[in-house]
């Protein structure tokens, strides 16, 4: 997926797995943090990532990320969150314990870490 789209994909996943609302998020590799407001009720998604000027929404296994215009599935089991990004056609899981997400992108082959603020 795109480095930009990866805090916001991340913020969803914790937002899921911990049942909470997230504000904000800060991402341990670039060193950032970045303001997005996700809010999940009535298994809804409505969220806004103030870095892309983008809305993302949808039910919580569907969300449409119009940053990129294009459809991310999520699937909630336990604190893991199994993926799929259509907009670059790769998958990735993110695990969400507490305020940490662990997130692995098979495009990169890579983990990124981040903290929910």
């Amino acid at each position: 997926m795109k480095a930009e789209q990866r805090a916001a994909v991340a913020a969803l996943a914790a937002a899921l797995a911990n049942k909470q609302n997230v504000k904000s998020i800060y991402d341990h590799g670039t060193g950032q943090y970045f303001n997005i407001d996700v809010d999940i009720s009535n298994d809804q998604i409505k969220a806004y990532d103030y870095s892309r000027s983008a809305h993302l929404s949808g039910p919580t296994i569907s969300v449409y990320d119009y940053g990129v215009g294009a459809y991310i599935q999520l699937q909630l089991s336990g604190s893991t969150v199994d993926g799929y990004d259509y907009a670059s056609g790769q998958h990735f899981q993110a695990q969400a314990t507490g305020k940490s997400v662990w997130l692995y992108d098979y495009e990169t082959s890579q983990y990124y870490s981040f903290t929910v603020t």
